[in-house]
């Protein structure tokens, strides 16, 4: 998904909160109401190689991830490199370790569902 620099740093109007999927290794134990922050590269480096997922700040080197529709995706681009305070609450875990990939590879991974709030603290 192409967004050139001025689109990325252009608020947007609405900042809705939503509910985003979160990935991590099998192995890694999300928590109800553990708390992550975005992160992604500055504006420059996310430009030169965008992901299709969204990082979330390592917590213990583990690389955790949003997984986001593409409209979601931009809001949070925009919220994030506009300067919004985004926050990102674990409102569920999954039971057991959900399959994740595609044609060439499956595996499985940590899964969690979050809530995304602009803003005021979550």
């Amino acid at each position: 998904m192409h967004i050139d620099k001025q689109e990325l740093l252009t608020r947007p109007r609405k900042l809705p909160a939503f509910s985003v999927e979160l990935r991590a290794p099998v192995g890694f134990e999300f928590k109800i109401g553990q708390r992550f922050m975005l992160g992604l590269p500055d504006i420059d480096k996310h430009l030169e190689a965008p992901g299709e997922d969204v990082p979330l700040k390592p917590m213990d080197g583990v690389e955790v991830r949003a997984v986001t529709a593409a409209t979601q995706r931009k809001v949070l681009l925009r919220a994030h490199y506009s300067g919004a305070t985004v926050n990102v609450l674990v409102v569920a875990v999954a039971p057991a370790p959900t399959y994740s990939g595609n044609r060439d590879a499956v595996w499985k991974e940590a899964a969690a569902t979050a809530r995304i709030v602009f803003g005021e603290a979550a």
